[in-house]
């Protein structure tokens, strides 16, 4: 269940999430993995809906670059 206030009151109702991305961020950072200019981070419970997916992504990677952060603009709950 999402509530957004929620996150006022239980401090690890966020930690999980926060944690997992910056566990994952620190093994590509450590270089462990090998050299690396960026990574695509798709949450635990999203479910890809289209076919080739991967391959439109890639494709904005491309015709986007160099940036930052790509993605659609954040229009949920500004806490």
């Amino acid at each position: 269940l999402y509530i957004p206030a929620a996150q006022e009151e239980l401090y690890n109702w966020v930690n999980g999430p926060n944690r997992q991305f910056e566990a994952a961020f620190r093994v590509i950072q450590s270089g462990e993995w090998g050299q690396y200019d960026g990574f695509y981070l798709m949450e635990g419970d999203s479910v890809p809906v289209k076919n080739y997916w991967l391959d439109v992504i890639l494709g904005e990677i491309n015709e986007y670059r160099p940036f930052a952060v790509l993605g659609a603009q954040y229009d949920g709950d500004k806490w």
